[in-house]
């Protein structure tokens, strides 16, 4: 029997997780896919704070020069 579930929004991770290694159990081939996408996704997340972190402040702050005030900008 199949249930068709449009919102996910209620459930957590960790039941999300649960159901996903319940239904694979017996599936090998189904573990190791959800193994090696879990690891990815761990790793993209570590790689995209890393760059997060290495990004410069480009944020100019400072007061307008002498003699000039916004609305001349």
């Amino acid at each position: 029997m199949t249930t068709t579930t449009k919102e996910l929004d209620t459930y957590t991770t960790d039941e999300l997780l649960t159901e996903v290694l319940d239904r694979s159990a017996g599936d090998r081939p189904a573990l190791d896919r959800i193994s090696a996408t879990t690891i990815q996704a761990v790793l993209n997340d570590c790689d995209e704070k890393a760059d997060a972190d290495k990004q410069p402040d480009t944020t100019l702050v400072g007061p307008p020069s002498i003699g000039q005030d916004d609305e001349s900008l």
